[in-house]
């Protein structure tokens, strides 16, 4: 199992709200885990490439490639 981070702190990491972090969990955009008492965690390896993702595609092309729902307009 690689480093993990909890929501909060991939939000920071990631530069969007908590609630964005949830929405990418949800839509399957990061991969987290659970630990022993619950809690979400999310992995290191799933951040750096959704953050690899952002900045290998234009932001205009972005918007329009990988999110065509406007779900996320923070990334």
């Amino acid at each position: 199992m690689g480093r993990s981070f909890f929501v909060d702190d991939a939000a920071t990491l990631l530069g969007v709200s908590r609630r964005t972090v949830y929405y990418l969990i949800r839509d399957g955009k990061l991969r987290t885990i659970r630990t022993m008492c619950g809690s979400q965690r999310v992995l290191l390896e799933s951040i750096e490439e959704l953050l690899r993702a952002r900045v290998s595609t234009p932001r205009a092309a972005a918007a329009s490639d990988t999110d065509p729902s406007g779900k996320y307009p923070e990334l």
